[in-house]
């Protein structure tokens, strides 16, 4: 066999893997995208959710220690007393 005809039987069957590989590539690289921007948005809602409840805390924190001071002060008073 001629090698021409040979080479020119195999330039489409190059291409075409060529092809489908980089098309197969780029829709990888889409859904990875896709994937990444979902963590990504699970991530932010989850850092404002654990954000809320420190906050929540931290208020119920500092209500409990104002609370514990006055009980504190009242139990010396009635020690002075």
């Amino acid at each position: 066999m001629d090698p021409l005809i040979s080479i020119g039987m195999q330039i489409p069957v190059v291409a075409m893997f060529a092809w489908f590989v980089l098309k197969m590539t780029a829709d990888h690289t889409k859904a990875q995208e896709r994937r990444d921007d979902e963590w990504r948005d699970f991530l932010k809602d989850q850092r404002e959710s654990h954000h809320a409840a420190l906050s929540r805390l931290a208020e119920e924190i500092k209500t409990l220690g104002h609370e514990i001071a006055a009980a504190i002060a009242v139990m010396r008073d009635r020690a002075g007393a």
